[in-house]
């Protein structure tokens, strides 16, 4: 390995021998995340591994994340996508989803019918979960074989490296067969309804950044500050340092400072229903019941304050 190292350094420079460094150190501590075994028939979520497999058997991969993090690193063999394609133009509506028939028009041009297996890419640390609001969508509509990975384009990324040095993947019995999912989205109506009668089984949940929370309007809300009664959990709070999702028990942990029961239903919320659809598949998969609502703050506070408060 020193023999190595000081032939890199020497013929290509220290751009290229750090460059080598991070692949070879990086690539020799593949965590225990990226081969985990989840319940492809419960989760939205999958590993580096999984997603890997069901590459080998024909899935189509999706890349979710902003133009700009594409390259970072860059995935072959990859569809981009954007979670704007799939939803209405034109405030307040613009976290909306588009008609049922035009999002499945838009899916047959991409090659994806009902029976594809569909894995979607994004970035967990600099992205807003486009990833799990690609996958939100596409169950929305019906295409119940979809996930995203867990660890995001860095996992699986690192995850072909390990590969291509020879190490074999573990052997994994999968079926993407989920049952249908229930409703997923719940609009401002409903929402109204359910916090003017007090539900006790539902929890709003406010998942953008504190700030936008206490008030603050930096993504073109109307109006600032939350919906009364909205406990605040950052999405970001279900990630480790690494981008790979907490365990059940440390979500669960999360939402029981917050008198969040496990029996009762998360009905997230954020700016344009992008970070609540990835908090909504983070719970799903977990098996808590979960709801997004696309509008979100974008189409919220754009209706009449005095039938749809805003509090500081």
């Amino acid at each position: 390995m020193k023999r190595t190292a000081e032939i890199i350094f020497n013929s290509y420079g220290i751009l290229a021998f750090l460059t080598a460094f991070v692949f070879a150190v990086g690539s020799d501590l593949i965590s225990a995340d990226q081969r985990k075994k989840w319940d492809l028939a419960k989760s939205w979520v999958i590993s580096a591994e999984q997603a890997y497999q069901l590459k080998q058997s024909g899935a189509v991969f999706l890349d979710a994340r902003d133009i700009s993090l594409r390259f970072l690193p860059r995935i072959a063999d990859i569809k981009s996508v954007t979670w704007e394609e799939f939803s209405l133009s034109g405030s307040p509506n613009n976290g909306k989803l588009l008609p049922k028939k035009d999002i499945l028009s838009k899916l047959e041009k991409l090659g994806i019918t009902e029976k594809t297996t569909v894995v979607v890419i994004g970035d967990p640390l600099n992205g807003w979960g486009e990833e799990g609001r690609i996958v939100w969508t596409l169950r929305s509509v019906g295409y119940q074989n979809s996930f995203w990975i867990d660890g995001g384009a860095k996992a699986y990324s690192s995850y072909l490296v390990e590969i291509g040095k020879g190490k074999p993947p573990v052997k994994q019995e999968l079926k993407s067969n989920p049952g249908k999912s229930s409703e997923l989205d719940i609009d401002h109506n409903q929402l109204k309804s359910a916090w003017r009668a007090g539900d006790k089984n539902l929890y709003i949940v406010d998942v953008r950044e504190e700030r936008e929370f206490k008030g603050e309007t930096p993504y073109g809300e109307s109006r600032g500050g939350h919906i009364p009664g909205a406990k605040w959990i950052y999405f970001k709070e279900f990630l480790d340092d690494k981008g790979y999702l907490k365990s059940k028990e440390e979500i669960q942990i999360i939402l029981n400072q917050q008198s969040i029961s496990k029996n009762g239903t998360v009905v997230s919320y954020c700016t344009g229903g992008i970070r609540s659809a990835w908090t909504t598949s983070v719970l799903l998969s977990y098996g808590i019941s979960a709801k997004n609502y696309s509008g979100s703050m974008w189409e919220w506070s754009a209706l009449s304050a005095s039938d749809y408060p805003l509090v500081k």
